[in-house]
């Protein structure tokens, strides 16, 4: 009996496999029929006995528990064995929705990448284009300037020239009014 026992603690501690469970089913079976066969002898000796100690009384209280508690556990141990399988079951239902939607994530995930590879295209061709706008406006700009500078130049001689020949005008008027007086003079 106490090997019984010692082997049906250690399949308890074991935890719940199915095939240790077997095993543990068993070993209970095995008890609660040594135990019922323990009865049973009792019984047998204690009919030749006289019962006037309360301890028989006590002694048959303790069986009656016994077997009271034996056939709790047996229900205990069906609505554990039950509530394992759905427990299982459900943990299996979460770990199979929870792969799926790491699947879908996973999808989602790559089509993200391949629209922000995209976007990132999109902006680094802008970003390109705008750069190219802006040397294209710098040197539009600079050669404006060259062109700007030359004009300016140009304006400049072309101001000097008429100066010039304004001045060369007034002293040609100049002279010519000293020549006409010198030849009205000789003339008289």
């Amino acid at each position: 009996m106490e090997t019984l026992l010692a082997e049906l603690e250690t399949l308890r501690a074991a935890g719940p496999s199915t095939e240790w469970d077997v095993r543990l089913r068993t070993q209970e079976a095995d008890v609660a029929i040594t135990i019922g066969a323990l009865r049973r002898s009792y019984e047998t000796l204690r009919a030749d006995v006289p019962s006037a100690d309360d301890t028989y009384a006590r002694i048959d209280l303790l069986h009656e528990t016994l077997e009271g508690n034996q056939g709790r556990l047996g229900a205990l141990r069906s609505k554990l064995t039950s509530m394992e399988s759905s427990e299982l079951g459900r943990i299996r239902a979460r770990f199979e929705y929870e792969v799926e939607e790491v699947a879908t994530q996973r999808v989602e995930l790559e089509d993200t990448l391949g629209r922000a590879e995209e976007v990132s295209v999109a902006l680094t061709r802008s970003g390109f284009g705008r750069l190219e706008d802006f040397f294209a406006e710098s040197v539009l700009r600079a050669d404006m300037g060259i062109v700007d500078v030359y004009w300016s130049q140009k304006v400049d001689v072309a101001d000097q020239r008429a100066r010039m020949a304004q001045e060369r005008a007034g002293l040609l008027s100049d002279l010519e009014a000293r020549f006409s007086l010198i030849r009205q003079k000789l003339g008289q």
